[in-house]
């Protein structure tokens, strides 16, 4: 499996409950996401090649937003190691301008967190450990 993504990966700092769009059942909860795909956790292995329509339930309304729906392509699904858990990646493929400026204002949100944001909170974090 290539590390093909073009952007940084946005961590969610919050539950996303990722629902099939059809029969409104829980799939899983967002692990990661950027503007072109996603990562999500599921009790249950998702079949990879195929496309899903998805609702992204919000924890809260985010400028008028409270849930985004979104096709998208799963492209690996494996077990978790040690766990009975499941990660599966995702190519988003609905690329209306709504849906496209949904999530461009979710990923702008407090609501993630990127792997520099990490860093920096732990050099600061060493810094102020070395003053004292």
């Amino acid at each position: 499996m290539s590390d093909n993504r073009k952007e940084e990966r946005k961590n969610a700092k919050t539950f996303f409950g990722i629902y099939s769009k059809p029969e409104g059942t829980l799939i899983g909860y967002l692990i990661d996401l950027t503007k072109e795909g996603m990562k999500i956790k599921s009790l249950h292995d998702i079949k990879s090649g195929i496309d899903y329509e998805f609702r992204m339930e919000l924890p809260f309304e985010i400028e008028k937003i409270n849930e985004i729906i979104f096709l998208a392509s799963c492209k690996w699904s494996k077990k978790c190691p040690d766990s009975r858990y499941f990660e599966s990646g995702f190519a988003i493929i609905d690329t209306s301008p709504d849906t496209s400026e949904q999530f461009k204002i979710l990923l702008a949100s407090k609501l993630f967190s990127s792997e520099a944001d990490k860093l920096h909170i732990s050099l600061s974090m060493v810094a102020a450990k070395e003053k004292s």
